[in-house]
């Protein structure tokens, strides 16, 4: 096991955020918190928009959701991930983030907005706030972000991540498994009230 000197990750923070304010200083894709509105909005034209939760259960299982959609609101694709593990919220969230990320670059994607309700991790990543217990993670995730073409991480209050927060639960029962162009038929009724809301 080794450990990362918080000036290292702050440094590699630094050199993620400078390179994506340069692509995204113009439409404010860069902002850490939008507070402007309650409701989930698709991603501008052009890009994806992917969510992602993580949930931590008391029979030791840590489970995650996220879900995939485009300008328009349309589902990509789903997954779910459960794992036999325990660790607390904030370190879930952060091997979330990086589960995500993994999957962005699996998938080939270019012009992402990641979203996560979990404000301290998107933190870290930005270089505002250095968590040791998930440093480590956090330098995963910088090293596969400045591998992928325009992805950001912003954070985003949980009445929007509705629907990576419902695969959660699915992730719970039915393991680790992936939807493409759907998603389970538990959280359809989330996706399809977003997307009208969205188009209102």
């Amino acid at each position: 096991m080794w450990c990362v000197p918080p000036k290292s990750v702050s440094a590699m923070a630094d050199e993620f955020n400078l390179a994506c304010n340069l692509f995204f200083e113009s439409d404010g894709m860069h902002e850490t918190i939008n507070v402007v509105s309650d409701t989930w909005l698709p991603a501008q034209a052009g890009s994806v928009k992917v969510n992602i939760d993580a949930g931590c259960f008391k029979d030791n299982y840590t489970c995650w959701g996220l879900i995939s959609r485009d300008h328009q609101g349309v589902v990509q694709a789903a997954a779910t991930k459960r794992e036999r593990i325990t660790c607390s919220p904030n370190l879930a969230e952060a091997l979330g983030l990086r589960w995500c990320l993994q999957w962005v670059k699996t998938q080939n994607l270019q012009n992402v907005v990641i979203e996560m309700d979990a404000a301290n991790v998107v933190n870290c990543i930005m270089g505002k706030l250095n968590c040791v217990e998930i440093d480590f993670i956090i330098v995963d995730c910088l090293d596969i972000l400045v591998s992928l073409l325009n992805v950001s991480v912003v954070a985003v209050k949980r009445c929007k991540n509705k629907a990576a927060h419902a695969l959660v639960g699915v992730a719970r029962s039915v393991g680790t498994k992936e939807w493409i162009g759907n998603v389970p038929d538990s959280v359809s009724a989330i996706v399809i009230s977003e997307l009208l809301d969205c188009n209102e």
